[in-house]
This record gives structure tokens, C-alpha cells and sequence, in this order.
């Protein structure tokens, strides 16, 4: 259990090289992880430094070098925290690091790219040693979904968490049983139902990105700027790397022009389409593997995400229609708040 230090949650903390270990934000490295690890810990702090921690290891959805390394302190807070609301924060926290993709593995130590697929595997192994915690924590109301979530990703449809499924959609909460009822169907990489990659490569250089004006203004949930993964091809312009999750007007593939910080001409377009598809809940495990399964029934595949947002990408402007019934069920639904079309314009190239 959890002395009055934490001494036994973060035995071996400092033996840790968190100095040169990469984080999430650029030019910074771990140094303040331990710090943070410790605020965590503590009831008056706990939130504020779940927030710090998210955004040292995990920023949007991009997963950095030091994460891995604190995996096995926040599982220990997710055991043995005294406090419920320092295990659920812990929890939460692991379960938003399990959706993350690698950022520039060809920097971290060893120096070894790595695809989303290995690093999904391993943050499979280093959050295994939590399960029985994870489980344990269905029985909290406020914990279950996060905790079906992470467990889904570990495990996928495994005879335990189909048993937990079964007495959780008896509790008798309409909306969770709803949601227990999707898991069920939902394909899952660890079935080896889908095998399509569906995040692709994440390794970008700070070179290839160019900030964009999303042209939003005010409109809530949307910044007003979004950094686009888009290598510069000399005089011809940028080639966009990956869909937008806000800015309009173009597609992974396309070649674009820059006006100061917003978009220019386009200049060649790839003849993709891309779907920018917002939530109010946040983003599960079962919404992305949802969508996954709906895209690529149609060619396409998710391209980019954040907490709230995600891109996904289609071969043909035939493809909306395709998918535009299942999405229109998502919104009934209340799975998703909205989509929209992010170049409805091709047609008219």
C-alpha cells in the first residue's frame, strides 16, 4: 500500500533518465515528470498535474519517449492510490496515453523507428501489469468506461472481459449498457479482426510542419490554428501529408500554396476527400475502431485525431455518400456531434 511519501509507488523514480528523455513538447525533456508524478499522488493536486502530465507525454494524441517509463507509476496510483479520485485521475490519464501514436521514435534512445503497430504493442505490454486494477474498477461508476476502454485495447474481446461486459449491461444504466453493447461487436486489432493500419507513420520533422488559420474565429472547439504535416516541395509548394482536422479546402495529397499563415492556392489536388468528425464526449476506443471499420468498408481510413476531432480520409468523392448514412447514425446516435466535408469543392476541378 501507499506509505505517507508514496515510497513504494515511486521506488526507482529517480533511477530513471528522465533528463534525456523526450517529451511531447518540443525543446523540453522529462525532467519535470517525477515532479509531476508526485503531485498526482495527491488529492489537492491531483487534476492540475493529470493536465501537466497529459500534455508533457501525450500531446494531442502524439505519445513521446517518456511515456513508456511512466507507465509503472501511474499503474501503482491506479492499485494503491488511498484516495478514489487519485486512482480514477490515473486511470483516465493511462487510458488517453493508450490511444496516442509514437512522435519521432528516430530520436528516442536506441535511436530505432518504430510503427504505431510495435508501439501500440507495447503500450499493450507495459499496461498489462495493471489489469487486475483495471477490472477492478468496472465496479466504480465514475471509472467503468475509461476502464473498459483500456481494457478493451489490452485484452480485446478476451472470456474475462466478456463476463465483465455481461454483468455491467445488468447494472441497468441505459446509456452505459448501450455503450457495453457496441463493445461487443466492435472489430479490434487484438482480434485480429482489422488489420489495417490504420494510423499510419508518425514521424515528422519540425521542418515539415506549417501553421494554417482554420479560419473558425470564434466557433467553440475549434482553434484557430492548426499545424498541418505538409514537406515543402520548392516553388511548387507543400504536399499535405495527412487530412486536416480543421482547416478547409483540402485533402491528404494535395499540393498547396502558403499565404503567411493561411491557406493559398491549391495547386494540385490528390482526389482524396476528407471527413472532419467532431465529438462532445471525447474520443473512446470504440468510437475509432467504429469509424475505422466504416472507412475502410469504402477505401478510407482515419488519418488524424485529437481529443475531440478526428480526419479521416477517402479515395473518391463517392465515398461520402457511401459512408454518409452510417455517419448520419452516429450523429443520431449521439456518438458523434457532427462531420462535415472538408473539400466539398473537387467536383468542381
Amino acid at each position: 500500500m501507499l506509505g505517507d511519501q508514496h515510497s513504494d509507488v515511486f521506488l526507482g523514480i529517480e533511477s530513471v533518465p528522465w533528463e534525456s528523455l523526450r517529451v511531447a513538447d518540443p525543446g523540453t525533456t522529462a525532467a519535470r515528470v517525477p515532479v509531476l508524478l508526485r503531485k498526482l499522488a495527491r488529492p489537492r493536486s491531483t487534476r492540475k498535474a493529470a493536465a501537466e502530465l497529459e500534455v508533457l507525454l501525450g500531446s494531442s494524441g502524439l505519445v513521446s519517449e517518456a511515456t513508456l517509463y511512466s507507465i509503472p507509476f501511474l499503474i501503482e496510483l491506479v492499485s494503491d492510490a488511498p484516495d478514489a479520485g487519485v486512482r480514477h485521475t490515473a486511470l483516465v490519464l493511462l487510458e488517453r496515453l493508450a490511444r496516442g501514436t509514437p512522435l519521432r521514435p528516430e530520436l528516442w534512445q536506441g535511436g530505432v523507428p518504430i510503427s504505431d503497430r510495435e508501439f501500440r504493442q507495447r503500450m499493450r505490454g507495459a499496461l498489462r501489469p495493471g489489469i487486475d486494477a483495471y477490472y477492478r474498477l468496472c465496479d466504480d461508476q465514475d471509472s467503468v468506461l475509461d476502464a473498459l476502454n483500456l481494457i478493451f485495447f489490452i485484452e480485446g474481446h478476451s472470456g474475462r472481459f466478456l463476463e465483465v461486459l455481461d454483468s455491467t449491461e445488468q447494472g441497468g444504466d441505459a446509456k452505459l449498457g448501450k455503450y457495453v453493447r457496441a463493445l461487443r461487436v466492435v472489430p479490434t486489432k487484438v482480434d485480429h479482426i482489422d488489420t489495417v493500419d490504420v494510423y499510419g507513420e508518425t514521424t515528422i520533422a519540425r521542418e515539415d510542419l506549417v501553421r494554417i488559420a482554420t479560419g473558425a474565429g470564434d466557433e467553440p472547439g475549434r482553434p484557430r490554428y492548426e499545424m498541418l504535416w505538409a514537406p515543402l516541395l520548392g516553388e511548387r509548394g507543400r504536399r499535405l501529408e495527412r487530412s486536416p482536422l480543421h482547416v478547409q479546402g483540402v485533402a491528404r495529397g494535395d499540393i498547396f500554396q502558403v499565404d503567411g499563415d493561411h491557406l493559398g492556392e491549391v495547386v494540385e489536388r490528390s482526389g482524396d476527400i476528407a471527413l472532419q468528425i467532431t465529438t462532445d464526449d471525447g474520443i473512446s476506443r470504440y468510437l475509432l475502431d467504429t469509424l475505422s471499420t466504416i472507412m475502410s468498408a469504402h477505401g478510407g481510413y482515419i488519418d488524424a485525431r485529437d481529443h475531440w476531432h478526428i480526419a479521416a480520409t477517402l479515395p473518391s468523392p463517392r465515398g461520402v455518400e457511401d459512408v454518409a448514412a452510417d455517419l448520419d447514425g452516429l450523429v443520431i446516435g449521439c456518438i458523434i456531434e457532427e462531420w462535415r466535408v472538408a473539400n466539398p469543392d473537387i467536383d468542381e476541378m
